[in-house]
Parts: structure tokens; sequence; C-alpha cells
């Protein structure tokens, strides 16, 4: 809150008498800062509710410390995702940026690191939206490396989504997302066309093989009389990330679900309960953190069974060891 003008000293001078506006004149003709004025004032009205109201207005707020990002990590400390619906998310807005050209691989975490390194010496990785902008424009190459934890695995799926400038880099085997889909877990992205929309979006849905497999699952369980599993299978389907082509499936196959039980069950028969309605998918915030503090999240190898590293793998660590961009701290986000 600035003050110094003409009208802030009148006012001043109403809230703390002749003596303060005195000073408080002294002060705008010198310049001083404001925490100076602050005591003027409090030596003199402490007891006057709207001067305590002009300092906490006037009493710089605390900065919070910046979440550490998929876009500003360092390629030495990449960002890993954690939460694979946040992922496919991030996915979407790279394609939907025109990033047309991607390749995509698995890796252990442990070399995560290097492989990003290595895209960084040819290309702009990951940089903010104001570089990536000015890039853009000076016709420069832009890329964008997105990597999430599969705990399932144990391994680290990663995309490289690549904007070419005035010529396209041909040092990979760039894919097109529309004539190679992206896969993840039993799903694609695709480009769906809503009933009354003019352009289609891009979104997720189940892949073909999947939403067979689906629909035979709950089929056999039903006709089968295992309402334990065909109870676990409507659980799992209402779990699913709600984007728009995932959500016209899930309904999809609930009806398939209601058909089939009125046709092969009895009226007595109670079916288990299916969710009236399926959740959507809002923006959400990056959820994960830096490979740094993923690598110490995991159990260290040997730590159970007592093992004591060798002086040989403890050469081969020193050789194999990489300098670590260390990235902000910050409190951990819920996914």
């Amino acid at each position: 809150m600035g003050l110094g003008g003409p009208h802030d000293t009148e006012m001043l001078c109403r809230l703390g008498g002749p003596s303060d506006a005195h000073r408080i004149a002294c002060w705008t003709c010198r310049r001083k800062s404001s925490v100076k004025l602050r005591g003027i004032l409090l030596s003199r009205v402490t007891q006057n509710p709207a001067v305590l109201l002009l300092r906490h207005m006037d009493t710089p707020k605390p900065r919070r410390q910046d979440a550490a990002c998929s876009r500003t990590s360092h390629p030495s400390n990449p960002f890993i995702f954690t939460s694979k619906t946040v992922f496919m998310q991030r996915i979407g807005d790279a394609v939907r940026a025109g990033s047309l050209h991607y390749i995509r691989g698995t890796i252990k975490l442990n070399k995560a690191p290097f492989l990003v390194q290595k895209f960084a010496s040819r290309y702009l990785v990951n940089a903010s939206r104001m570089q990536d902008m000015r890039a853009r424009k000076a016709g420069e190459d832009t890329a964008r490396w997105l990597a999430w934890m599969n705990e399932n695995t144990g391994l680290v799926e990663w995309f490289l989504f690549y904007t070419p400038g005035k010529t396209i880099c041909s040092e990979e085997r760039w894919k097109h997302p529309w004539t190679d889909r992206i896969h993840l877990t039993g799903y694609e992205l695709i480009r769906l066309t809503k009933p009354g929309a003019k352009a289609p979006v891009i979104t997720w849905r189940y892949t073909r093989d999947r939403y067979r497999e689906l629909h035979d699952q709950i089929v056999f369980a039903i006709r089968g009389r295992q309402d334990a599993v065909l109870e676990q299978l409507i659980f799992s389907l209402s779990k699913s990330p709600g984007f728009a082509g995932v959500r016209e499936q899930v309904k999809g196959l609930w009806k398939i679900t209601k058909d089939e039980w009125k046709r092969r069950r009895a009226k007595a028969e109670l079916m288990p309960e299916i969710p009236k309605n399926i959740g959507y998918v809002r923006r959400l915030p990056d959820v994960g953190a830096l490979w740094s503090e993923v690598v110490q999240k995991l159990p260290q190898k040997g730590a159970s069974d007592g093992n004591e590293p060798t002086q040989t793998g403890t050469r081969k660590a020193r050789k194999n060891s990489i300098l670590v961009q260390p990235g902000p701290r910050s409190a951990p986000e819920k996914p």
C-alpha cells in the first residue's frame, strides 16, 4: 500500500493528531519506509482501529514457495508424476498445444536423469510458458518430457512431445498421435466429437481390447452368478478417470449390466447397486515429485537383510553418479 500523497497525509492527520501529521509530512519528504511510518503511528494512536487496519493492509505478505512443476524442473532432476490421471491430463494438454510429434518408452528410475539430459542437449526441454512461446516465435524447436512412475511395474513411463521449428529434427523416429495413437495402461488418446459440438475434443477412452475385456467379464459374472466379482467390476468402473470418452464407455457398460441382469436373472434377485453419477475430471495441479525425492522415498535395496555395499559397488555408484539440481521445497500436494 503506497502512501505519501496529500490525501493520504490528510487522512492520517485525522487519525493521529497534529504531532503525527508533522512526522508524517517529514516522512513523506524524506521518503522513509512504511515500516518507519507504522512505528510513528502506533506510538501515538495504538488504540485507533483505523490505524490498525492500515498497518495490516501495509504489511507485506510472505511469499509462498513455488511448488515443484513439470515445466520448470532441471534436466538432471526431472519431475516424475505419481498420479496417472494427472499424467494423462498433461499428455492431452501437450497434444492440444500443438505438439504433434512424440516418442515414448519405459526406463528404470535411476536412469531417468541421463535420458532427460540427453534430450536437453538436442532440444529446449521443459521450458517455462514464456520461454516456450518465445522459442516458437523465433522458429526454434521445443520439447516437453513427461514421466509417470508406474508402481505396478516399478518402471517410469515417459513421453517426449516435440514441436518443430523451421526444420524437423531427424534424430528421433517421431510418431503422430492420430496415426499412431497414444496408449497407456488400457486407455488411448482420441479426438471425440460430442453431439451438437462443432469441433472435436481431445479426450481419453478405453482401448477396444480393454473395453471388450470388461464387457466379457461383466457378462460372464452375471451368467456365472458371481455377484461378488460383478460388484468389484462395478466399483472399479466407478473409479475410472472421468474423461469424456471414458465416461461414455462406462455408461454403456452399466447399461449392458442392467440389460444382461434383466435377461438372465430372476426378478427376485437383487442386482448390485450401480452409482447414479460418474465423476468428471476437473483441472488438476501437478501431482508428483522431483526425481531425487522419488528415489529417496523408494525402499533401499539390502536395507532389510543387512547387506552392506561392497567396495566394487561403491566405485560403480560413484562412476554413475550425476549432479542433481535441487528443486524448490513445498508442501506435498494431494492427488
